[in-house]
């Protein structure tokens, strides 16, 4: 299930308690190497105890490696005992914490309302999931870090502190979420979702770090993918909860308006040439279905009074994930024009800090995969000059 996949994604963040036992160098390369399909480096000593915990190759940068940057966890070079003492999230008993009244001050004021284009949902954002955050201390922690990464954004200076304490926050809230997450019952059902839903922005601002292609190579879904697809199980889940009844009731009527008639063209020419080059029947299907749910969202998108949300969008990725992603993961070059269409879209959404690096990065990333043959089914192959003229 959804929710399983997420947990198992969320437990990859928790550092090991203890470090992974010495083999022989040799065996762990060629085992890299069967495993992996990569080139081999050398073993190395000097990376953070969170990649080693994990065993992957760190990059040794600091203050904070970017596996640890991009996944949110609290990086093994932040665990120096010389931190700043207003970093700290152990300070002795009566002490405020005035880095985190901040934070909280900055989510409430200003990283709210970056979250949603609807005012209904900007004042979700800012009253009833801080309220949620009052009551639940995986969810305050989650509100934190992703005001700390905001904060960063703005403020160039302080930035490696910033992540630091964002990164810190997240892993802590991960941790205690992750456990949770194995048996959800209706008392922590709205948490763990408006954690979910966290999560996924913390994931998207922190993209930019990314340097690998996001989508082939893999034999996972990107953790975006996870995240989402986990959440949206979540939101199926009856909640009575009223705090969250702004975000639910929202998400299952933008949901229902997808099955709306609509009337635009968009995809015409994308089906057309789909239609007139796939042998495979199988394939055809996969394809065809993938189309025809994209269709609904530019429908949506397009053809809806209501302002454009990321909830428009990636409602896709959860209607065609378990038969057309693991043909993007293979980089079937007709999965990578249809996702293209999905990534041109996501570049129309109004701008956003935690969104626009990632967007971008997404649809150039994707389409430096295309062959010769298959770019000209792109129109817009000036992607790098931000014109969408689908």
């Amino acid at each position: 299930m959804p929710i399983q996949i997420q947990r198992r994604y969320l437990e990859t963040l928790r550092p090991s308690a203890h470090q992974p036992p010495a083999g022989n160098p040799s065996t762990n390369i060629a085992n890299m190497q069967s495993n992996l399909s990569r080139r081999s480096h050398p073993k190395t000593r000097t990376g953070c105890k969170t990649c080693k915990a994990r065993k992957i190759k760190c990059d040794e940068q600091r203050p904070a490696c970017k596996n640890c940057i991009k996944h949110g966890v609290a990086c093994g070079f932040l665990s120096s005992p010389s931190r700043d003492p207003m970093f700290s999230l152990s300070a002795q008993a009566g002490t405020l914490n005035f880095l985190d009244l901040e934070l909280l001050h900055h989510y409430c004021n200003y990283t709210a309302y970056t979250l949603s284009e609807n005012p209904v949902m900007r004042e979700f954002w800012r009253l009833n999931v801080v309220k949620l955050g009052i009551e639940c201390d995986y969810v305050m922690r989650s509100i934190l870090s992703l005001a700390a990464l905001h904060l960063a954004h703005l403020c160039p200076d302080r930035r490696d502190g910033l992540l630091e304490k964002s990164m810190i926050h997240h892993e802590m809230s991960s941790r205690a979420a992750v456990s949770l997450m194995q048996d959800v019952q209706d008392s922590n059902k709205a948490q763990l979702f408006i954690f979910s839903v966290l999560t996924i922005y913390i994931v998207l601002a922190n993209s930019h770090h990314l340097s690998e292609a996001p989508l082939a190579g893999t034999d996972q879904s990107p953790d975006w993918i996870v995240l989402f697809c986990g959440t949206r199980y979540l939101v199926g889940e009856p909640n009575t909860n009223p705090l969250v009844s702004p975000i639910v009731s929202r998400t299952i009527r933008h949901i229902q308006t997808r099955e709306r008639p609509y009337h635009h063209t968009h995809l015409g020419d994308l089906e057309a040439n789909i239609n007139a080059s796939e042998r495979d029947d199988g394939l055809l299907a996969i394809y065809n279905h993938a189309i025809d749910e994209l269709y609904k969202s530019y429908g949506v998108f397009y053809e809806c009074l209501e302002p454009q949300d990321i909830t428009d969008v990636f409602v896709w990725i959860a209607m065609v994930a378990d038969d057309f992603l693991p043909l993007l993961r293979d980089s079937r070059q007709k999965a990578l024009v249809i996702f293209l269409h999905f990534c041109a879209l996501l570049k129309q959404l109004p701008s956003r800090w935690w969104l626009d690096s990632w967007s971008a990065n997404l649809y150039a990333k994707t389409y430096e995969l295309l062959d010769d043959e298959h770019r000209p089914w792109i129109r817009d192959a000036s992607f790098d000059l931000g014109e969408i003229c689908l």
